[in-house]
């Protein structure tokens, strides 16, 4: 019976500390690799936004026959609509200075992510948006 009981407490004991073990450290540090590549990613478009490069802003962004963005204050549909846009406000305000600060980064998957940020300009103020950013040909784009 003693065999038993210790037999079913091992078990017990076991299957606990088995089922209470956290995360993976190496999944940990694999999502936190990510997450440290979408930051810099989105560093680096307030660099090209703040050399009023339009050409540079806009390789941030994925290019595509659906695209889609939605700012804070406005939507535009379609790749050509944004493009000229994005041309035109960095050519008519070359004075404007951006800082946006990413509030949050969660990794959907090794390709897929959504930051949460939040920034202004000497043009606006407290402006908060969200956007999904994918992994394409080893670097990450706003879609």
């Amino acid at each position: 019976m003693r065999t038993v009981v210790a037999m079913a407490c091992f078990l017990a004991f076991s299957t606990a500390a088995a089922c209470s073990q956290g995360p993976d450290p190496s999944d940990e540090a694999r999502e936190d690799a990510l997450r440290i590549e979408v930051e810099e990613t989105l560093a680096g478009l307030t660099e090209a936004m703040n050399a009023h490069d339009p050409d540079a802003v806009l390789g941030y962004y994925r290019e595509s026959d659906e695209f889609l963005y939605l700012g804070c204050t406005e939507v535009v549909v379609g790749w050509e609509p944004f493009s000229r846009r994005v041309a035109m406000y960095y050519r008519a305000f070359p004075e404007v200075v951006f800082e946006q600060e990413v509030v949050r980064v969660q990794v959907l998957s090794p390709t897929v992510a959504v930051a949460a940020i939040r920034g202004g300009s000497t043009d606006a103020e407290d402006l908060f948006w969200t956007d999904v950013l994918v992994k394409e040909d080893g670097r990450w784009v706003i879609a």
